[in-house]
C-alpha cells in the first residue's frame, strides 16, 4: 500500500449526526467513537453549556471556509495580545500625544506590516520545508 493511499483511507469520511440539533454532519471514520458531535451552528451558539474540557472531547464539524476564518482571528489575537504591549510600551509617550486619526493610521501600519512579516515568514519557512523534502527523495 502507498503512502497515498493510506492517507486516503484514514481520512475517509463518513455522516453521523450532531449531538445537539440532530444534523447530519461530516466526520472522519476513525472519530465516530467520540462522545459526541457537534455541527458548526452549535459550536458558534452552544444550545447548553460546555466547557473546555467537555469541548476538547466533542468532534465539531467545521467547513474549510470557516476553519481559515479562525485561524486568521486567532493569528490576529495572538498578534494583538503580543505586539500591542510592546509598542504601546516603547512608543507610549509618542502615541499619546498624535491625533487619533494619526493614532489609527499608525496602528493599521503596524498591524499591516506584522500581517505581512508572518505572511512572509511562512512563506519562507515553506519553501524551506519544500527544499529539504525536495532533498530528501
Amino acid at each position: 500500500m502507498t503512502e497515498e493511499e493510506t492517507e486516503n483511507e484514514e481520512e475517509k469520511i463518513v455522516k453521523a449526526s450532531c449531538s445537539f440539533c440532530g444534523k447530519e454532519i461530516e466526520c472522519p471514520e476513525k472519530m465516530l467513537k467520540v462522545d459526541k458531535h457537534m455541527c458548526y451552528e452549535c459550536y458558534k451558539n452552544p444550545p447548553v453549556e460546555i466547557s473546555e474540557k467537555e469541548l476538547s472531547k466533542i468532534h465539531i464539524d467545521i467547513p474549510i471556509n470557516k476553519l481559515n476564518e479562525m485561524f486568521y482571528d486567532a493569528v490576529a489575537t495572538q498578534m494583538k495580545e503580543i505586539a500591542f504591549p510592546k509598542i504601546w510600551q516603547e512608543r507610549k509617550s509618542e502615541l499619546k500625544e498624535i491625533s487619533k486619526k494619526e493614532l489609527a493610521e499608525l496602528m493599521f501600519l503596524e498591524g499591516a506590516m506584522a500581517g505581512a512579516g508572518f505572511l512572509f515568514e511562512t512563506m519562507k519557512d515553506k519553501e524551506e520545508n519544500d527544499i529539504v523534502e525536495e532533498s530528501l527523495k
